[in-house]
């Protein structure tokens, strides 16, 4: 196949045509997408003008002008941008050559070799080539093509993968003149909720590619599926939502026929689909809608706050929390048990939700481990948003969620307040904001097991020095102890870090000497606190390794 279009231009115009153009599917598809590309690359070679070198190559082999009754009028020249004088000259004795050369189109220039062969196998191609540049002239003159009447509006006969067909790409691409005339087409009507092979329909492209007239044109069509659910469930509002297209989702809530309560397989309606990505102000349009409950939740058992805190979209948090019907201390899903009886997970990054999860079952399960807590206790009030944002270290989202008055700073996190959950996690920037709040109890203690901030940040030692640094600035007590006597106060637990350094300290030695000479810091701030509890401290000797 190659060999016939390249033999074209090997020998210039001397040689005829190599073979009969046919209806053989493999070299005519590769002819209309290739032919422009030989034409041009000889061009080059030849210093000529491409549409010149075509339209004489056209001349040479005689090829037949079907549409030469249909050729494009002045007026649509005119419209195209295109010189009608030019076109007319001795040097362009095929119409079609300076017409879609003057397209900055690689879709229009494929249209040359189906112009001069109007066969039935290139009927697709042709028609959703031009819906796809947004060419409406050459639409509507393709339509009047017999071949176009049974080809290519149907996306049974698309060649395309995805199985689109012409609506289908222009209500992509946005292209409203196109879409209105192909809907036009008396001869062989189009439904205007025609599925490609992956369940989408024309207005699901054009919400979900924010193209707003196309949006607003297609709902007044008759006879539209405002609602048309794909099978992962998604309509074309909660791909807007999604997307962040604000007007799109302003225009569908606009129409009493959208059914805001619709979910896509996990659940997730418009607010929650918008709050996962961050997409403020869909969130403020779909809230002004009050068929939405901000407090409706996923199959997770997630609300939008939850969603939105766990990625860190302050600017959605403070959305939501501007309704009063936002519940600012709704909790998360899950017992104890189910946080805790994760592994640690490889490779795990903070791209997905589910991985975020992951992490959060890691940290509570490492919490458990250090306090040496059996764990049967489903009762035990699950995370808030804020304590999720302590997790996470969200300081923009824990910001905004202290200057609601209604969040409870110190409401319990299963059983450790947020400011526990800090220091548990070594999460500095995310304490410190907290204990700008001076609601924050600096020495609150877990009911289980009396622990306090101060107390969990020295269990780990490390990156969670400095936040011993910050409570103890806020007037945090280290004399504090667990409610079993026996255990070692923060003091004590520090001195056995530096002896005995954890087994991250050893791996990487350059880590570990900054760790212990933090660590070193700590205890001699400890000892300068009035009245510190010296029972079974020592004073600690470095461990040899460091």
């Amino acid at each position: 196949m190659m060999a016939c279009i390249t033999h074209c231009f090997s020998d210039g115009f001397v040689q005829p045509l190599p073979k009969a153009l046919t209806a053989d599917s493999t070299f005519t598809r590769y002819a209309f997408e290739q032919w422009p590309a030989h034409a041009e690359d000889y061009a080059r070679k030849h210093g000529q003008p491409t549409q010149q070198v075509v339209s004489q190559l056209c001349s040479k082999w005689c090829l037949p002008h079907s549409h030469s009754e249909l050729a494009i009028t002045a007026e649509a020249d005119a419209e195209a941008g295109i010189d009608s004088e030019a076109a007319t000259s001795p040097s362009y004795s095929c119409p079609w050559a300076p017409y879609l050369y003057q397209n900055d189109s690689s879709e229009i220039k494929h249209l040359l070799w189906y112009l001069h062969q109007p066969l039935p196998i290139l009927a697709p191609l042709a028609i959703q080539s031009v819906a796809f540049a947004g060419n409406v002239n050459l639409v509507k003159l393709l339509l009047q093509d017999l071949h176009i009447e049974n080809a290519g509006l149907d996306p049974k006969q698309a060649l395309s993968p995805e199985g689109h067909n012409a609506l289908h790409l222009a209500c992509k691409r946005g292209h409203v003149d196109v879409a209105e005339a192909l809907l036009a087409h008396e001869k062989h009507p189009i439904d205007v909720n025609v599925r490609c092979k992956n369940g989408w329909t024309p207005l699901s492209y054009a919400a979900f590619n924010g193209h707003l007239a196309m949006v607003k044109m297609l709902l007044a069509v008759p006879h539209i599926d405002p609602n048309p659910q794909d099978p992962t469930g998604n309509t074309p509002l909660l791909r807007a939502s999604r997307a962040g297209r604000t007007d799109v989702v302003a225009a569908l809530l606009a129409d009493s026929r959208i059914n805001v309560d619709l979910r896509d397989k996990n659940g997730w309606n418009p607010l929650i689909c918008a709050a996962m990505d961050g997409h403020a102000e869909v969130a403020s349009v779909l809230l002004a809608d009050k068929r939405l409950d901000p407090n409706t939740r996923c199959d997770n058992g997630d609300p939008a706050l939850i969603h939105a805190t766990m990625d860190g979209h302050a600017n959605v948090v403070q959305v939501l929390l501007q309704d009063p019907r936002t519940e600012v201390d709704a909790r998360m899903t899950g017992t104890f048990f189910d946080w805790a009886s994760s592994d640690p997970v490889e490779n795990d990054t903070p791209a997905s939700h589910p991985s975020r999860r992951r992490r959060l079952k890691v940290a509570a399960k490492r919490l458990a481990m250090n306090l040496q807590i059996k764990i049967e206790n489903s009762f035990i009030p699950k995370f808030t948003a804020l304590g999720l944002a302590a997790m996470e270290g969200h300081v923009d989202v824990i910001r905004v969620l202290l200057a609601d008055k209604r969040a409870d700073p110190n409401a319990p996190q299963f059983w450790i307040t947020p400011l526990m959950v800090t220091a548990f996690a070594g999460k500095l920037e995310a304490a410190e904001a907290l204990l700008e709040d001076p609601r924050v109890d600096v020495n609150a203690k877990d009911p289980l097991f009396g622990v306090t901030a101060l107390y969990s940040a020295a269990l780990w030692g490390g990156p969670h020095l400095g936040i011993i640094k910050a409570l103890l600035a806020h007037g945090a007590d280290p004399n504090i102890r667990p409610w079993d006597p026996t255990v070692d106060s923060a003091l004590v637990c520090l001195a056995k870090h530096v002896e005995d350094p954890p087994q991250e300290w050893r791996e990487d030695p350059a880590m570990g000497r900054r760790s212990m000479d933090e660590c070193l810091e700590v205890i001699e701030m400890l000892l300068a606190q009035p009245g510190i509890d010296l029972k079974g401290f020592k004073p600690p000797k470095p461990h040899p390794l460091l």
